[in-house]
């Protein structure tokens, strides 16, 4: 049977097994997709006992970096983000990818029409800001804005992904509220709001009313952040929607399928 798992310390509340079960079974691949609990000073055994057994794996918390030592090969995208969350073996090699890119910019392009890419503002300055940056790089944004609590860390990464074609800036939360009537795609790249814990609390009376408010956030599926921005009729955009697309590559590359999110899969995963 073809199998590839999920790793992670604590793990008990990954989404990923609803996710790749669900293709497999829809696809009819005898294969199972499993989670298991691997503690940092695990990983290398983990690593030695997945050459021998699996596709490959995913990686949530605290490994993405970790396994950068044990890939043979990372993509250019894994390298940029400096971090790793899909490995494929090939070969008794593991070759790193970071589909967290693809993600964010799968869930933004298919729930919207007509993307406007004047501006984009991200808050949060940590590792899933650096995949924020890299998708709406990509995706063609005149301006990005990182907005911290830290402004110096903002400012570090601003200077990292500069270059000619997007102009990014780095401010703090404080003038977070200055900034939204002339962006058109605020992203919360932080962990502010997971469990209604350090919600983020923004007036919207001055955004600018074309604004897509995005969150990676999906617990609670609707963040504090999307019910202030529904109020003011802003288009918004579920956590749960990058999760799910950020799978599609890694389904790919272990079982040669390219899966569909569909809203059967949105509607299980949600159960």
């Amino acid at each position: 049977m073809l199998r590839a798992c999920v790793i992670g310390y604590p793990i008990q509340q990954s989404l990923s097994p609803k996710i790749h079960n669900y293709w497999l079974n829809k696809y009819d691949i005898k294969g199972h997709y499993t989670k298991a609990e691997v503690k940092p000073n695990e990983l290398g055994d983990f690593v030695k006992n997945a050459k021998k057994e699996l596709l490959g794996f995913n990686i949530t918390t605290p490994h993405k970096e970790k396994i950068i030592s044990f890939c043979d090969q990372l993509s250019q995208t894994a390298k940029k983000v400096g971090a790793v969350n899909t490995v494929y073996i090939k070969h008794n090699k593991l070759y790193g990818d970071n589909t967290d890119v693809y993600g964010i910019e799968q869930c933004i392009l298919k729930n919207t029409n007509n993307l406007n890419k004047k501006q984009a503002l991200i808050i949060g300055a940590g590792g899933a800001c650096r995949a924020c940056l890299i998708a709406l790089k990509k995706m063609g944004f005149e301006k990005i804005i990182i907005a911290n609590r830290t402004i110096e860390k903002a400012k570090k990464l601003s200077k990292e992904f500069q270059d000619e074609g997007t102009l990014i800036e780095a401010i703090g939360l404080d003038d977070l509220n200055n900034n939204l009537s002339c962006t058109t795609l605020l992203l919360n790249s932080s962990l502010a709001g997971m469990n209604d814990k350090n919600k983020l609390c923004i007036n919207f009376k001055n955004a600018n009313k074309d604004m897509i408010v995005c969150d990676i956030v999906y617990k609670p599926l609707i963040t504090q952040l999307l019910l202030d921005a529904q109020k003011y009729k802003l288009h918004t955009i579920e956590g749960i929607d990058m999760l799910l697309y950020q799978a599609v590559a890694g389904f790919n590359y272990w079982f040669g399928v390219k899966p569909v999110v569909d809203k059967e899969l949105r509607k299980r995963v949600l159960r």
